[in-house]
């Protein structure tokens, strides 16, 4: 997922025919958007770039449809003016123009609040690290870019497993997690 005017690509069909032919692996490009739509349901691995999981209806729908994620976003340590919001579950509303000359940026969150963000639209981190600039890293200025990387895994059940669950299941809890009786069937 991308935004045009900042990704860097001379020539996409190009780009695309060249990754046909180096990999077994099949390539869709989703744009985020307010009418996200995930167009099939049996990705296994997604990879997704700035604003795509910041959508929480995106988050959750991916994490629906892909088994596994690799994120790259921008997160911040303290708002422009520099009052301190990394250890706060939060983010920053970005002006029109703020952020890099793109429209389509909207928030950047502090780490826990991607975190809490992720975890509440069904993704387990299951490792990370940030890079960039580690100290009063802010969400404006280029010299102040905090380059976060996670590697994410869904909490919903495999979208392309059939399987009929009979005796000694429990109901679904928060929609991902489900228990089992001593003795249960499949």
């Amino acid at each position: 997922m991308h935004h045009g005017t900042t990704t860097v690509s001379s020539d996409s069909k190009r780009s695309e025919n060249r990754w046909d032919r180096m990999s077994s692996c099949t390539f869709g490009t989703l744009t985020a958007a307010l009418n996200f739509r995930v167009v099939r349901s049996d990705w296994r691995s997604a990879l997704a770039c700035s604003t795509t999981l910041k959508i929480p209806t995106a988050s959750s729908r991916l994490s629906r449809q892909s088994r596994f994620c690799l994120l790259s976003t921008r997160i911040t340590e303290v708002t422009p003016r520099g009052s301190r919001m990394r250890e706060d579950p939060v983010a920053y509303l970005l002006d029109r123009f703020e952020c890099n000359g793109d429209d389509t940026n909207f928030w950047i969150f502090s780490e826990c609040g991607l975190r809490r963000l992720l975890e509440r639209t069904g993704w387990d981190v299951c490792d990370s690290a940030a890079t960039g600039c580690r100290f009063k890293s802010n969400p404006r200025d280029g010299e102040r870019d905090e380059r976060y990387f996670c590697m994410l895994r869904s909490r919903f059940p495999d979208p392309w497993v059939a399987a009929e669950l009979e005796d000694g299941w429990h109901e679904m809890e928060n929609g991902s997690w489900r228990w089992t009786e001593r003795t249960f069937s499949v």
